[in-house]
């Protein structure tokens, strides 16, 4: 086999195996798989359970499946406000408010981010999510 032959037979597989790479990275990076954030459109890491750029988290659903309510979908947005609120109740009722008053705090403005209202103010307006200002500097 000629030199010639040999560096053309390596110039034409490295070309396959680029080829092959190219194929395989545009298949892993096709928009199925992306998570895209509800409040500021930007695309999410799969892990992120929230969006760390304007903080949107989706909102948890149930989905049925069987039964009489199958092929439904509940939203526990609700739920999760009655259980944050039960909390907050507890913790006042004991004394410890000022411990419950995060909690509380990240609930108000987690569900103020999802508003569409909230939403729309902030497109309209060009701004960022403001960040909410600590509990400790409310007191």
């Amino acid at each position: 086999m000629s030199t010639g032959a040999l560096i053309a037979l390596i110039v034409v597989a490295a070309l396959v195996i680029l080829g092959l790479l190219v194929l395989v990275a545009k298949r892993n990076a096709s928009a199925t798989q992306q998570k895209i954030c509800g409040g500021c459109r930007r695309v999410m890491l799969p892990v992120w359970t929230k969006c760390l750029f304007c903080g949107w988290s989706p909102v948890a659903k149930l989905q049925f499946i069987l039964g009489p309510m199958a092929n439904q979908v509940l939203a526990l947005s609700e739920e999760r406000w009655n259980a944050v609120a039960r909390y907050g109740e507890a913790m006042i009722a004991v004394g410890a408010a000022a411990d419950a008053l995060p909690a509380l705090e990240e609930a108000y403005w987690e569900s103020a981010r999802q508003s569409p209202a909230y939403r729309e103010w902030l497109e309209r307006t060009g701004t960022s999510a403001p960040a909410p200002a600590p509990a400790a500097a409310l007191r």
